[in-house]
């Protein structure tokens, strides 16, 4: 299992009284190599979604709102579990062969996911986990 979990630099978080913005992609950023597909999904609260592990490519999550559990494993008997809230700006990598899947804890749970392959039901394995 390999992930990192990247904190963002204060001088890409801006806030006023109108709002906030979050840098999160520059060509100056190496982190965002390759970049081929990028996306939002949700998870509803008390939902798990997920228990899927990319074969070819590395996933970037960040959570744009809302607290979800975020569960990482090599195989369908154990995992680990972090917990992720939106007012802590980090991106989560996951890189090739690591099943992911997160269950929501607000109402509103949303992610924007960017990948570095375009998703193919071919390269996509899915696991049933027994221990949620």
């Amino acid at each position: 299992m390999k992930f990192d979990i990247i904190k963002f630099k204060e001088k890409n978080f801006f806030k006023n009284e109108l709002g906030f913005l979050l840098k999160l992609l520059s060509n100056k950023n190496c982190k965002f190599k390759n970049i081929r597909e990028v996306y939002l999904t949700s998870v509803n609260k008390n939902k798990i979604k997920g228990w899927n592990m990319h074969s070819k490519f590395t996933t970037n999550l960040i959570l744009i709102s809302g607290k979800v559990n975020f569960y990482l494993s090599q195989n369908s008997k154990s995992f680990k579990k972090i917990l992720i809230d939106s007012k802590i700006k980090k991106m989560i990598k996951i890189y090739p062969n690591t099943f992911f899947a997160f269950k929501g804890l607000e109402k509103e749970n949303i992610f924007l996911s960017m990948s570095s392959g375009v998703h193919n039901k071919r390269e996509i394995k899915k696991v049933t986990f027994k221990g949620k």
